[in-house]
């Protein structure tokens, strides 16, 4: 069955087929091509992953064409050529891992220069959900604090807030 499922999404993929892409994904979801750790980190197979992202690419070419019949020729071409540039920007779907204490950490290929991190509203009492880590200092407190090594300072509040 997972090699049959496997095959769908793979010749999904090759056909570039959204309503087969779809359903694909749909049947991989549901029958064990994702899931989460022991830890609570998600997972799911690499087949899975590049249908997720081709998904993505045909809704976002199917948006551009749909806006590009309302725009002339030139303001079409920029268009296409700006979804085209967001289409290659490389994200991480996937944190890199959880703390104990609830806050979800990524890193961005996009913004190379911080260690994001996401902390659950309820654990926050400023509000805020995102912040980031920004100099060499507050990331390797922070990875030592992940080892167990030593707490980080000042909380793991990070630099940044939003």
């Amino acid at each position: 069955a997972a090699a049959l499922l496997q095959a769908a999404l793979l010749q999904a993929l090759r056909a570039r087929d959204a309503e087969a892409l779809a359903a694909a994904v749909s049947e991989a979801e549901a029958s064990g091509h994702a899931g989460e750790t022991a830890d609570g980190r998600p997972w799911a197979s690499e087949a899975l992953k590049a249908a997720r992202k081709v998904e993505v690419e045909l809704s976002v070419a199917e948006v551009t064409r749909g806006i590009a019949a309302k725009y002339t020729k030139r303001q079409a071409s920029a268009l296409h050529r700006h979804y085209g540039r967001m289409a290659q920007a490389p994200v991480r779907e996937e944190p890199l891992g959880r703390d104990r204490s609830g806050r979800t950490y990524y890193f961005f290929v996009s913004d190379p220069h911080r260690l994001w991190v996401h902390v659950p509203r309820e654990e926050s009492p400023q509000g805020w959900t995102w912040a980031f880590y920004d100099t060499a200092a507050h990331v390797e407190a922070v990875l030592d604090s992940l080892d167990g090594r030593r707490a980080v300072c000042g909380g793991g509040e990070g630099s940044g807030g939003g």
